[in-house]
């Protein structure tokens, strides 16, 4: 299939923002639709919690079946196509349980693509010489657009404009691979785009082996969990608390959007303004951002200062995230690059965010901002591990 003319920051910049603004309807709204058919706060954090927990023995198993296939876009457009499918049956679906179980489907799917697109990223942006954050950053643009299309459309027609969107930017991701993405092979060379699933084999088992023996990965892998889990709070009750406040709901859409703008802004800038920042020290200060700004979430700031701790998340999870995978590609070999970011994706938005997720309904309904501080408790425990990061010297996965 002939691929879309554009330079290839673009071509994957442009699989990110349909991936990403998928998310961007999701995410800051899912929780007020669940909220309008009638589920509490502790079955919405539960549902929130669900896919991010079984996302951590799914993570292998994904690994695995992607590394099957004779080229790297080709297991992205399925996950796609899936999450498009299952969103839409969320609508048909009744009951907490129900519910919940077609949402573990849907995010699964759609949150499994990103560690996969950054795998494929990096190698193309050594070969081509662009900048993975760049192309990384499409998918900030696209999200922020979700974000505030995503308030304005909740507004006119409801929170199950929500659900509705996720769907059709999943729908248009799983179109688009096969033309946007490069045909990359997952094995060697020599692959072309008429075998798109002739495969062979991954050494999926062997690589996460290797991975589990190896501590400063592991470290990595335990900090990034930790500043990326200390986000559930406010990824799954901040849109609820705002509104509760006085917040319309076109105001939490600016304001998830100007956290990602400033998220967009930090990629942007990553290899111009701070190349010579070690990815230890990335996400060294990235946690030490999230603990503040948790703990300024905690004592119920005034409405006008939401803004600035807003524009935390530049740091507090760009930082970090960029951080995370750069020293994760940095620590493993080319052939077990899957499953290193798989695993790293599924413990930092799956085990440690789930449980936090979890966690967080009943802290939620019990403290309300009161229980950002265990957020800040979490994320301050990543960055004592981020330090001891920047004061030893990485060692690659295999040296």
């Amino acid at each position: 299939m002939t691929r879309l003319t554009l330079p290839p920051v673009l071509r994957h910049a442009l699989f990110y923002g349909l991936v990403y603004s998928g998310l961007g309807f999701s995410t800051p709204y899912a929780p007020v639709w669940f909220r309008s058919i009638g589920l509490g706060a502790a079955q919405i954090g539960a549902i929130l919690a669900a896919p991010m927990l079984v996302r951590v023995v799914a993570s292998a198993p994904l690994s695995v079946w992607a590394d099957r296939f004779a080229l790297r876009r080709t297991p992205m457009a399925w996950l796609a196509a899936a999450a498009a499918a299952s969103y839409l049956a969320l609508l048909a679906v009744k009951g907490f349980w129900a519910v919940l179980i077609v949402w573990c489907v849907a995010s699964i799917a759609l949150n499994g693509i990103s560690p996969l697109a950054d795998v494929l990223t990096l190698i193309r942006a050594r070969a081509a010489g662009f900048s993975y954050a760049v192309a990384r950053g499409g998918g900030s643009v696209a999200y922020v657009l979700g974000n505030i299309v995503g308030g304005l459309l909740m507004s006119a027609a409801g929170p199950v404009s929500a659900v509705l969107g996720a769907s059709v930017s999943a729908a248009a991701a799983a179109g688009s691979a096969p033309v946007v993405l490069p045909p990359e092979p997952v094995h060697g060379a020599g692959t072309g785009d008429g075998a798109e699933t002739r495969g062979r084999a991954g050494s999926g088992g062997s690589a996460l082996l290797a991975i589990l023996r190896t501590p400063s990965l592991l470290l990595t892998m335990a900090c990034l969990s930790l500043v990326q889990g200390s986000h559930a709070l406010y990824y799954g009750f901040s849109a609820i608390a705002w509104t509760a406040q006085g917040v319309p709901s076109a105001g939490v859409g600016i304001l998830w959007s100007v956290s990602v703008a400033v998220e967009l802004v930090f990629f942007w800038c990553r290899d111009r303004f701070l190349g010579g920042v070690s990815a230890e020290r990335l996400i060294l200060v990235g946690a030490l951002a999230a603990t503040g700004r948790w703990a300024a979430l905690a004592c119920t700031p005034p409405l006008w200062s939401l803004l600035l701790l807003q524009a935390l998340h530049a740091l507090s999870f760009a930082a970090t995230f960029i951080g995370g995978v750069e020293l994760v590609d940095a620590l493993t070999r080319r052939d077990q690059a899957s499953a290193a970011q798989s695993l790293s994706a599924s413990l930092s938005f799956g085990l440690f965010t789930g449980l936090a997720t979890l966690a967080s309904g009943g802290l939620f309904e019990r403290f309300h901002d009161k229980a950002y501080w265990a957020m800040a408790a979490m994320s301050l425990a990543g960055a004592l591990g981020a330090a001891h990061l920047v004061r030893h010297r990485r060692r690659p996965v295999g040296a």
